[in-house]
């Protein structure tokens, strides 16, 4: 994913026209994107349906030791 100073120079140089960070938002809404990150809440962890595979997931994990485990992020 491109950074905001990259993606000004880009914007500069496709339009002939300079913005800085801050006003970099407002032409990214317009073209229906935006660079907030999404929330890590989803909204189906609240359901009953998601709590039950939450609990089900740690049900057939609690076994394992950590030191066997890997971590991805």
């Amino acid at each position: 994913m491109l950074m905001q100073t990259q993606l000004c120079e880009l914007f500069t140089q496709k339009t002939g026209n300079g913005v800085s960070r801050t006003a970099l938002c407002p032409y990214l809404q317009k073209l229906g994107t935006n660079r907030k990150k999404k929330t890590w809440y989803s909204s189906q962890a609240a359901t009953e349906r998601g709590q039950k595979l939450r609990e089900e997931y740690w049900e057939k994990i609690k076994d394992i030791e950590p030191e066997k485990s890997v971590f991805l992020d």
